[in-house]
């Protein structure tokens, strides 16, 4: 609906800003609100928003579809953990980046359980209302929102998760515009036993109140797609995110997606960058156009990693970026490296982006930096760090290894060989 405000000057955008709370918290269906659209004259206006052309989202194979039938593509942003990142938990921001990436979903990653998070009685208010900003913004924006419950250890919260996507589903379940997402990354659960029972527990107490789309997390920081589509979820509209980092994750994660897809699943990259595993490190934009051809390839809905102005390499904006949006797209201005490449995807633009900057986050450095994948180089390039291996797949450089959630980590110490 935000496009109809945004998009239209005149009597009709008047009308809906007045009575938009109104339509809000009287829970006006999708059909309902359509048809006073079209009696005010907005039909027109409002036709040009992604949740007008795709309307309710439902899964058909192993493909996202509208309600035509055909394929729906989403392309967007995440936002960053909400009570670590919250001044970009904007309206205008999420206006901005519809009307300026042509964003058509946003994902609203709420943090549950690590400091200031929604379980924390003292934050819960805070990170609610946050989520509630971002998913009132989208539907007056005309485009889709996720509701993430952002966390690695989900399964210890089933009761609280039930509670608040039961209260989310009865709020907003009535809207195409919400996609429920209720595990970010699992690490090392266990799919079978512990991480589907909590999706079914939860996705239960969603469905007393809607049919809408839900997004299920998997182990291994949600890239197990092949192992939950062994055993999936029985429900008719349920999808499984899929994770990437391009620096760390390459052509080995996306035959995996394609196990998932060949049997039948279907795919949403609710979290996905240009740089490293850790959320920073060397941009690599070569793997990146792998990906994104991917996904476009399979019609896979993406949301990027992150609208943020943290020093990472993958965060979109630069420190003191303005929270409210209108930002000048370069990166003499407001955009990082990575949030100039991703605006051009989102709005498929045909310009090639390419990182020619000197140092990080452009050239990579003689060893990787802390918390950086090291697996290639076998070598950090911080004082007190070690390359240590989880397996034959990953290595990173960390202080010390085998603490809690390593219990699976060799710890192997990775040393470059060096040619006499």
């Amino acid at each position: 609906m935000c496009v109809l405000i945004v998009n239209f000057r005149g009597f009709g955008c008047i009308l809906l800003q007045l009575f938009l709370p109104f339509f809000l918290s009287r829970h006006l269906t999708w059909a309902v609100m359509k048809v006073l659209c079209a009696l005010i004259g907005l039909a027109g206006v409002f036709a040009r928003s992604p949740v007008h052309k795709h309307g309710f989202l439902k899964v058909s194979g192993n493909t996202i579809v509208g309600e035509s039938g055909q394929p729906a593509q989403l392309r967007g942003m995440s936002l960053f953990w909400s009570q670590w990142m919250s001044k970009y938990w904007d309206a205008n921001a999420v206006h901005w980046m519809e009307r300026d990436w042509g964003a058509s979903v946003v994902r609203a990653a709420m943090g549950v359980d690590e400091s200031e998070g929604y379980i924390y009685p003292d934050n819960t208010t805070f990170n609610k209302n946050l989520v509630t900003t971002v998913v009132d913004a989208s539907i007056n924006a005309g485009i889709y929102v996720i509701i993430d419950w952002h966390s690695h250890n989900a399964e210890q919260y089933g009761e609280e998760s039930a509670a608040f996507f039961g209260e989310m589903a009865h709020k907003y379940g009535h809207y195409p515009n919400v996609i429920f997402e209720l595990f970010n990354e699992p690490t090392t659960q266990d799919w079978s036993t512990v991480i589907k029972p909590y999706h079914e527990e939860v996705i239960a107490e969603i469905r007393k109140h809607s049919t809408n789309l839900i997004i299920l997390g998997s182990s291994t920081w949600s890239q197990d797609v092949d192992i939950a589509c062994a055993d999936r979820v029985e429900d008719d509209n349920v999808a499984y995110t899929l994770h990437f980092y391009a620096g760390s994750h390459r052509q080995a994660l996306r035959e995996k997606a394609m196990t998932a897809l060949s049997d039948g699943c279907a795919l949403f990259v609710t979290e996905w960058g240009t740089c490293g595993a850790s959320g920073n490190g060397t941009l690599d934009f070569e793997e990146t156009k792998l990906w994104t051809d991917f996904m476009d390839e399979h019609y896979i809905s993406s949301a990027n990693w992150a609208v943020s102005d943290k020093h990472e390499s993958c965060s979109a904006l630069k420190s003191g970026a303005a929270a409210f949006g209108e930002w000048t797209p370069s990166t003499d201005a407001d955009l990082t490296w990575s949030g100039l490449y991703v605006r051009n995807y989102i709005k498929g633009s045909p310009e090639v982006i390419t990182c020619d900057g000197e140092g990080w986050p452009c050239v990579a450095p003689a060893c990787p930096d802390p918390n950086d994948e090291c697996l290639a180089k076998k070598c950090c390039g911080a004082e007190g760090y070690t390359c240590y291996a989880k397996d034959d797949w990953w290595a990173q450089c960390m202080t010390a290894c085998g603490g809690p959630g390593q219990e699976d980590w060799s710890c192997e110490v990775l040393t470059p060989v060096i040619t006499v």
